[in-house]
Order: structure tokens, then C-alpha cells, then sequence
């Protein structure tokens, strides 16, 4: 299936709300979020910075 990017998501009718196609967005999203924050958790420990870990989250 054809991805679709986040302006052809945005401009999607609200009837299509989460069909495949937005569905397939979300997920890869999804995982490139994941993807980031995996790379930079790792940077960050490598590199000895666990400072972001400690600090107070709201």
C-alpha cells in the first residue's frame, strides 16, 4: 500500500478517520519514534549522560 504523508493525512476527510491508509501513517510513525529514541538513548548512555534520566518530569 502507498504511504501517505502528514499533509496528505491532514487533509484527509474527518469520514476517513483511521482507515488503513492513516492507520499505516500511524505506525510508521510510531516506529520511527521509537527508532530516535533508541538512537539517542543510546548516544546518551554511551557517551555517560544520565542526566536526562533524573532530572524531575512533570
Amino acid at each position: 500500500m502507498p504511504r501517505i504523508n502528514e499533509q496528505e493525512l491532514l487533509g484527509m476527510p474527518t469520514s476517513d478517520y483511521m482507515n488503513e491508509k492513516q492507520l499505516s501513517f500511524f505506525q510508521q510513525y510510531l516506529l520511527n519514534l521509537k527508532s530516535d529514541l533508541l538512537m539517542e538513548l543510546g548516544w546518551s548512555l554511551k557517551k555517560g549522560d544520565w542526566q536526562w534520566l533524573t532530572r524531575s518530569w512533570p
